[in-house]
């Protein structure tokens, strides 16, 4: 059973962002799911799968919030690259 939030916000919050009410839901859940992937908090295939869409979807969307697709650190880059 999939979970529901409610979240309240002011009146003219979708008039502001000049979204109707099933707009603004999506694009709360993209952002949330985005930041998510951001942190490190959910993989690719994870975000993809809360999303509901494929990870070639989900890449757009990343870019479409100015999230890296890529989430390694230089540390890790540098880590990988002195292990070859």
């Amino acid at each position: 059973m999939p979970l529901a939030i409610t979240v309240e916000f002011p009146d003219d919050a979708l008039a502001v962002l000049r979204l109707d009410r099933a707009s603004f839901a999506e694009a709360f859940k993209q952002a949330a799911v985005c930041k998510w992937y951001e942190m490190g908090r959910a993989s690719q295939s994870r975000a993809a799968e809360l999303l509901g869409v494929s990870r070639a979807r989900l890449m757009e969307v990343l870019a479409a919030h100015g999230v890296a697709a890529i989430q390694t650190s230089p540390e890790e880059l540098s880590d990988e690259v002195a292990s070859e």
